[in-house]
C-alpha cells in the first residue's frame, strides 16, 4: 500500500469508527495495549484515559507511547506512531477538558449521548 499524503491522512484520522490502539508499560516492564477512543485535535491524537485506569498510571510514570490505528476492512489503510504523550489536563481538571471530550464522543456516539 502507498504511503498516505497528509491530506489523505488527516481524511483518514477524520473518519468516525476507527479506535487507536494505545500502547503502554506497565510498571514491571510488560507492553499493554488499550484500544481507545480519539480525535485528532490541532494536529495532535488526543485521548481521555480515565485516572484509576493502569495505561493513565503507565503515561504519568513513562509517557512514551506507542498508537497505531487502523481499518479491518479494505483498503487496509493504518497509521503507526511512536512518540511521548503530553498530558493536557490533569484528573479533576473536568471542565477544562469537557469540551474535548465531547468532541471525542460525538465521533463514536449520538450528539446528545456525548453530552
Amino acid at each position: 500500500m502507498p504511503k498516505l499524503t497528509d491530506h489523505d491522512l488527516e481524511m483518514f484520522l477524520a473518519e468516525p469508527g476507527h479506535l487507536a490502539r494505545i500502547a503502554t508499560t506497565d510498571a514491571d516492564g510488560m507492553p499493554r495495549v488499550l484500544p481507545l477512543w480519539f480525535v485528532l485535535h490541532d494536529g495532535a491524537i488526543c485521548f481521555t484515559p480515565r485516572q484509576p485506569a493502569v495505561i493513565w498510571h503507565n503515561i504519568v510514570r513513562d509517557p512514551r507511547v506507542g498508537i497505531c490505528i487502523d481499518e479491518e476492512a479494505a483498503p487496509y489503510r493504518k497509521i503507526v506512531v511512536q512518540g511521548v504523550a503530553e498530558v493536557l489536563h490533569q484528573p479533576g481538571e473536568d471542565d477544562a477538558w469537557r469540551p474535548l471530550y465531547r468532541q471525542i464522543a460525538k465521533r463514536y456516539q449520538r450528539d446528545d449521548w456525548a453530552d
